[in-house]
C-alpha cells in the first residue's frame, strides 16, 4: 500500500530547519539534487531532490510541468 502524501516538509534555512504545510506551497522547482519550494511569498530549499517530493506530495494537488511548458 502506498503511504498517504504527506502533510507538512523539512526546509532548511540559514539557521534552523522549519516545517512548512504542503497546503500552503503554490509550486516547487527542481534546483540541483534539491527542491525548492514556494510558499505564500517566501522560497526554502527541502532537503529531498523533486523526484522524492513527486513521490510524497499529493499528486491530486501537485503536478510536475517541465521547464520546457512554461
Amino acid at each position: 500500500a502506498m503511504a498517504a502524501p504527506v502533510t507538512r516538509i523539512a526546509v532548511r534555512s540559514p539557521r534552523t530547519i522549519t516545517l512548512v504545510d504542503v497546503k500552503d506551497i503554490s509550486h516547487v522547482e527542481a534546483e540541483g539534487r534539491y527542491a525548492r519550494s514556494h510558499a505564500e511569498g517566501r522560497q526554502y530549499l527541502a532537503q529531498h531532490s523533486l523526484a522524492e517530493l513527486e513521490r510524497m506530495l499529493d499528486g491530486a494537488r501537485f503536478v510536475r510541468v517541465h521547464r520546457s511548458a512554461s
